[in-house]
Parts: C-alpha cells; sequence; structure tokens
C-alpha cells in the first residue's frame, strides 16, 4: 500500500510528526526555504522587462531637458513578479521530494502557521 507525503519543515518535526500518524504516512523535511531571491540583481520582475535585469540608461547630451519618467499602473496584465531561484545547496532535497512525491497518493505541506511557514510550502508546490 502506498503510503501518502507530509513535508514538514525540520527534520526534528519530521521524526515526532512521523510517530504520531503511523505506518501510513511517510514524513520528510525540506530544511527550510527551498527558494530565494537573487543576490546580485533586484528579483523582481517590472512590466516590460524579461528577466529582472537593470534597463539599461542612455546618455545624456547637454543642454536637452529630461522627459519624465513614465509612471507604471498596477493591474491584471500590468504587475510585478517576483524572480525566486532555487537555493544551490537545496537541489538534493528538493529531487528526493519529487522522487518520494510521485509515487505518494497524497501529499501534504504542513508548514508552521506563520508567514515563513506559509512561504515555505509555497515555495514547495
Amino acid at each position: 500500500m502506498a503510503r501518502s507525503l507530509v513535508i514538514v519543515e525540520s527534520p526534528a518535526k519530521a521524526k515526532t510528526i512521523n510517530k504520531y500518524l503511523g505506518r501510513d504516512y511517510a514524513v520528510k523535511a525540506s530544511l527550510g526555504h527551498v527558494m530565494d531571491l537573487p543576490k546580485k540583481t533586484l528579483g523582481i520582475l517590472l512590466p516590460g522587462e524579461e528577466n529582472g535585469g537593470r534597463k539599461k540608461r542612455k546618455s545624456k547630451a547637454k543642454g536637452k531637458a529630461e522627459k519624465p519618467a513614465k509612471r507604471l499602473s498596477v493591474n491584471d496584465e500590468n504587475i510585478f513578479e517576483p524572480h525566486l531561484e532555487i537555493i544551490p545547496g537545496k537541489k538534493k532535497i528538493i529531487e528526493e521530494l519529487r522522487n518520494a512525491a510521485s509515487s505518494a497518493p497524497a501529499v501534504y505541506l504542513a508548514g508552521d502557521p506563520d508567514r515563513e511557514g506559509e512561504a515555505i510550502c509555497a515555495h514547495l508546490e
């Protein structure tokens, strides 16, 4: 019989929760965050940008007046998107969780009831 997978944040929680759930569940730990904002760029895709990099600045000519900056309005088609990257040391953990989830009939994300736990679960989806 296949076992449902429960993913928690820490190995200590995984061990404790596994005692309560029994043989019908496999409990694994994500060891905290698996994704983060990039270190070298802003990490937010602005409307009209492709890679989240900075836009090239044009050289200013002497004597010309600057044009006012174009304002960006945020709506359904024009929103800010975060650009997240997998933390380099977490690739092995992600692969282990994917392999376990592929054979499980159900996967439960059991994060802590705070913003940090919600973010970890959102990155694992």
